[in-house]
């Protein structure tokens, strides 16, 4: 067996060491940073723009709205099952996750030529 094997077969075998707390904290902390970030980038310019012009954006870009803000929400949840131990809904929910993957690589640079061609 190759000494990539060996490895493959001893983690198998003894799983994966544990991970320290400072590791699991650094996740929560990233999940944070993405939903700051977004909120503080779409968030202020959606809510002046309603104001200002109403919901005049094309409706793919609320499907596209729905959709990356779902896979935030997904990515969280996925995030706090791990923290709490419950990895067998992580693992069902993570073919959601594929699902909603597979809808967002076609969403996302749809949504970018619609706008594009509307402006």
């Amino acid at each position: 067996m190759s000494g990539r094997g060996v490895l493959v077969a001893a983690i198998g075998l003894r799983g994966f060491p544990a991970r320290p707390e400072a590791d699991r904290n650094a996740f929560l902390l990233f999940v944070a940073l993405i939903w700051v970030a977004v909120l503080s980038g779409f968030g202020t310019d959606s809510v002046d723009h309603v104001r200002k012009h109403g919901l005049d954006y094309p409706l793919i870009v609320h499907f596209h709205a729905v959709a990356f803000v779902g896979w935030l929400v997904l990515f969280t949840t996925q995030l706090a099952l791990i923290r709490n131990g419950r990895a067998d809904i992580h693992r069902r929910l993570g073919l959601a996750g594929a699902a909603l993957a597979t809808v967002m690589v076609v969403l996302g640079p749809a949504t970018a030529l619609t706008v594009d061609a509307h402006a």
